[in-house]
């Protein structure tokens, strides 16, 4: 599938199958929601960097799309709504205002 094919789905599930340098021949799945599939590879790329330790790399054995993601749960909409940063608003500085009114 080429990456127009992809981003004509939108958000599409890719399966990603694949073996991390370093490590005793395992192979791992992940499944990552994006627009395409190179962007799933970066993505999973960022995620094990991020969160193994002297992380070398990592090959991938199979990459497939699984279909389009057309609609999410409502409680899988509110973890990901809740798992979002609020943005603070600054809070603005107030002044006393007072009228002043001409002498009579």
């Amino acid at each position: 599938m080429d990456q127009k094919t992809e981003e004509k789905h939108g958000v599409s599930l890719f399966k990603i199958d694949y073996e991390i340098d370093g490590q005793d021949g395992s192979i791992w799945s992940a499944g990552i929601v994006a627009t395409t599939s190179e962007e799933a590879v970066k993505s999973l790329a960022k995620f094990l960097k991020d969160t193994i330790k002297n992380f070398k790399g990592f090959k991938i054995d199979t990459l497939s799309w699984q279909g389009a993601v057309h609609h999410l749960s409502e409680d899988v909409r509110a973890k990901i709504i809740a798992s979002s940063k609020p943005v603070k608003k600054a809070k603005k500085e107030t002044t006393s205002k007072k009228k002043i009114l001409p002498k009579e």
